[in-house]
Order: structure tokens, then sequence, then C-alpha cells
């Protein structure tokens, strides 16, 4: 078995992991358990809580003994035992630490495997900007494929959407000890991994500014995570809906959103060579806008449909030109050695601080907009259409003014 096709069966099976449980658990709290946005809000909050501090620390530990393969199969073996202990939780306490402690295991992961893939093309010499995207897709049909599964076996509101989640993972770890196969990065002695030695790399201007516009986004991406499929089911609830055939199975809609990803995704490494990052950077927050607006104006008529089918083909471009831009972007930004620790921090950033912001107002938007039981989610979706206008509002005053003055420096 080639590496490239290694590498592509590890991203399947990174994603379809998360893709098993991510975007309809919230149908299984809501609907089975009978939680409360606010409540709901609380335990996708673990998803930011746990990468705040997690993928950093866990990040940091790989790089510094130098075994990135270890921690990646401890983390996956140790974050299947706490998703078939979630399945089995039923209380808001004990849902939300067990939900916590998995993902302060599975969040690092995420980064390590970006590292280990990184890795293990550079020992072949094989160009991460051309291959990097290539095996990243088929972590997006891992999504997609898990989405179809949970979705065709009607799983959305049933706790064994957590057992294929954990089983996957498990066959996961069993799968790296065999074939992910990768050196130790020599370090020098002028080059320990230190802490003051990583706050200096992200001092360089561009690095921070994209970091932090990324992490807005990533409280947008949490938003659609939670509470794309309950309004797409609240949707197929209407008189309308009736002998729609993408109002029977909402989750499979949903996941023309992930067949949005692998097109962008391929595009990718044709546009990094034409575009500099910081416009692609303002493309993925222009194709936010337009996700959410049109979300807005979704529903199961005929014009609905199209509203929200052209949310879902958006989706690629808002969520690939950050998220995967991203990785590749430090990539070239950040010594070998600090691999690990870089993409810890990017995705401390993404999925830390702008999940638990995103969880913390999607949670308050959704009580906010609900009255005996029903949610008014056009006005839902425009809060943070409004919101996420504002912060890419913000970013081209910033593009204009780092323009200006690089025109008056000439």
């Amino acid at each position: 078995m080639n590496i490239t096709t290694r590498l592509k069966i590890v991203s399947f099976l990174q994603f379809f992991i998360w893709g098993s449980w991510l975007v309809t658990f919230a149908s299984y709290l809501f609907n089975t358990l009978h939680f409360k946005g606010g409540e709901i809000g609380l335990i996708f909050s673990a998803l930011g809580i746990s990468a705040l501090c997690s993928p950093v620390i866990i990040g940091f530990i790989a790089d510094k003994i130098n075994n990135r393969k270890l921690v990646y199969i401890a983390s996956h073996f140790i974050s299947a035992l706490f998703l078939l202990a979630m399945a089995h939780s039923h209380s808001i306490t004990l849902l939300f630490i067990m939900t916590l402690i998995h993902l302060m295991f599975y969040m690092p992961t995420i980064s390590i495997c970006n590292s280990i893939v990184f890795e293990m093309l550079e020992e072949q010499k094989l160009s991460s900007d051309i291959y990097f995207p290539k095996i990243r897709v088929y972590g997006t049909v891992g999504f997609i494929v898990a989405m179809w599964t949970i979705s065709l076996l009607k799983l959305e509101m049933s706790f064994y959407q957590l057992y294929i989640s954990a089983a996957a993972s498990i066959v996961l770890s069993i799968f790296s000890v065999f074939f992910i196969s990768i050196k130790r990065v020599n370090t020098s002695k002028n080059k320990k991994i230190s802490c003051q030695n990583i706050i200096q790399l992200f001092k360089k201007g561009r690095v921070a500014v994209f970091l932090f516009f990324a992490m807005l986004l990533g409280s947008v991406l949490q938003i659609t995570n939670t509470f794309g499929v309950p309004f797409l089911q609240d949707m197929a609830l209407a008189p309308e809906a009736k002998g729609s055939v993408f109002s029977a199975y909402p989750t499979i809609f949903l996941s023309i959103s992930q067949f949005s990803e692998i097109i962008f995704i391929l595009l990718l490494p044709i546009l990094l060579k034409k575009i500099k990052i910081e416009t692609i950077l303002l493309l993925s927050m222009i194709a936010w806008i337009l996700r959410l607006g049109l979300f807005a104006y979704g529903d199961f008529t005929s014009i609905g449909t199209i509203a929200l089918f052209l949310s879902m083909v958006v989706y690629g471009c808002a969520f690939d030109f950050f998220n995967i831009a991203g990785a590749l972007f430090l990539e070239k930004e950040i010594a070998p050695e600090f691999r690990s620790t870089a993409q810890g921090v990017f995705t401390t950033l993404v999925n830390g601080f702008g999940t638990f912001l995103g969880a913390v107002l999607c949670g308050w938007a959704i009580e906010l907009n609900t009255v005996e039981g029903i949610v008014d989610w056009k006005t839902f979706w425009l809060i943070f259409t409004g919101y996420t206008a504002s912060f890419t509002a913000l970013y081209l005053i910033y593009m204009l003014f780092t323009k200006h003055n690089k025109a008056e420096s000439m």
C-alpha cells in the first residue's frame, strides 16, 4: 500500500469519527433527551473548552517526545472509550463531563493528523501544496459517508451514532499502528522546543491576523454545525415540505455542503498559486455571509429549497478557504520541529476559542428566538449573518489599510 493511499485512509477515518455525531448530536439532545437550547449550547461548548488547551498541550508533548504516532494512537483509543461513556450519559452534568473528556483527546488528533500527513509527504519529497488537498479531501468524504450512514440507519435521534463513531476510532487506532511510519525530526541544541520559541513564531503580523479572523470564522462554523440539522428538521415539519425528497432526509441534504467541500479543496492548490492567503480568507468570510443569509430564507418550498441548496454550495468555499488553507499556510510559515504545536495552536483558536464563542452565542440566540417551543429560525440566522458581516467589514478595512501603507512605502 503506497503512502498516499495510507494517508487517504487515515484522513477518511479521522473525519468519519466526527461526522458520525457532530451534526446530528443536537437532534439527539433536542428530541430524545429533551434538552433546552442553552443546555445544548453548553454541551457543544465542550468542543471549544477542550480545544482551548488540549491541542496545544498534546501537540507540544508530541513534538517534545518526538513521537507523534504514539500520541495519535493513544489519543484515539482513549477518546473512543469516552464516546461509549457519552452514549450512556443522560443527565446534563454527566454528559457534559464525558463529552469534554472525549474531546480533550479527540481534538488534538485533528492537528496531529495534519502534522503526520505533512511529515510523511516530506519524507517522500512530495509537495504538500499538491498532495495535502488530495489527501484531506478523503476526510470530507469520510464525513459525508458518516452522515449518510447515520441518516440512512435513522440514528439521528439515537445514542447508537456514538457507538459507530467509537468503532471507527478504534479501527483508526489499529490501522495507525501498522500503516503510519514517520521518522523523528532532528532538533539541534539551539532549536529546543520551548514555550518562548513558540510564542516568537506567532509574532509574525500576517500569521497573528490570519489566526485571529480564523478564530472568528470558527465560531460561525460551530453555529451551523450545531443547529443545521435541527433547523432542517423543523423546516421538514411544515405543510409545504410534504412531498419534498430533501425534507425526508435532512442530514443527507445537509451533506451537499461536504460535497461542495470536495470541489473547493481540489481548487485550493490552483488558487494558492495565484491568490494571496489574505484574499482567500476574505472569500471565505463572504461565503459565510451567503451561507447564513441563504439559510435565513430557506425552507422546503421550491424557492426556499433553491436558497438552501445554494447555501450548501457556498459552504465549501466558506469552510475550506480558512480551515484547509490555514493548515497549508502554517505549514509554510512554521519550522518543521514546531509543526504539531503550530497546527495545535490553529486548532485551539478555531475549534477552541471560536467554537466556545459560537456555542455560547448560538445557545443564547436559540433561546432568545424560541417562543412556546417554536424557533424563529429566520431571525436566528439573520443575527449571525450580521455578526459575520461585521467582522468581514473589519477585515476588509485591515486589508485596505495594509495595502495603503505598502503603497506609501514604495
